[in-house]
């Protein structure tokens, strides 16, 4: 049985998954919705964007429909359209889990509605300068909050995942508020990451972020009672 994402369970999280829908029962005629919905719950402008493109395949649809279904505008349209509508189902999969820790953050802190625009802000400006991105690559590796690196390189301050606190690691440059509450329900949930390698696996972290926070953060080794602990009692003599 799969974890929960977020940790207002299966089903809080199966309800707020309706959305989907649009994407994988419409045949790609309204999958474009599915895109609009979620951007308008957590004010997301990438996922609006991706909205306006899965539309495109559907339009051109329509607007070629007049033309014989010989000619080879239909057979290119209607693979773009087949094309569109497989990476779409994809896409959202590969957002759902983004998505539903935006949302329970904003359902979670409605009064921090504003600071969360603008970290997404920050995100997407961050994003846009980094290297391109594939259409169904909408990941939340990248950084929500850029935090100043002089401040956490002054008091050379290493932090240890298997420890920290949610506060502690938002206070790691290209981590942010959202992904460190993450971590943290990532590590209660394994008993703690084995390795920094164990970290960047389980919060499917791009190899260039990785590199970026790997300076700041450590991971000590998972405590194991020694021997001498396990020993119980004392020893008779006869």
């Amino acid at each position: 049985m799969s974890k929960s994402i977020t940790s207002k369970g299966k089903i809080w999280e199966l309800g707020n998954s309706i959305w989907m829908l649009w994407a994988l029962l419409t045949l790609g005629f309204l999958n474009y919705i599915s895109f609009f919905y979620i951007a308008s719950r957590v004010k997301q402008k990438k996922w609006t964007k991706a909205g306006f493109i899965y539309s495109v395949p559907f339009i051109l649809l329509i607007v070629t429909s007049g033309v014989s279904n010989d000619h080879w505008i239909t057979d290119v349209t209607v693979a773009i359209y087949l094309i569109s509508y497989i990476i779409s189902i994809i896409h959202v999969f590969k957002i759902r889990p983004e998505y539903l820790l935006r949302l329970q953050e904003i359902q979670k802190n409605p009064d921090r509605y504003e600071s969360l625009k603008k970290e997404i802000q920050t995100e997407y400006h961050s994003n846009s300068s980094s290297e391109p991105k594939v259409l169904s690559n909408v990941r939340q590796e990248t950084s929500i909050v850029e935090t100043p690196i002089a401040s956490v390189e002054e008091n050379n301050k290493i932090i240890d995942l298997n420890r920290a606190t949610v506060h502690e690691l938002t206070e790691v440059p290209h981590f942010g508020g959202i992904f460190a509450k993450k971590a943290v329900m990532l590590r209660e949930e394994k008993g703690g990451f084995s390795s920094y390698n164990d970290f960047t696996e389980s919060m499917n972290l791009k190899p260039h972020i990785a590199e970026k926070i790997r300076p700041y953060l450590k991971v000590s080794n998972k405590e194991r009672p020694s021997k001498e602990e396990k020993t119980t009692g004392r020893i008779v003599d006869y």
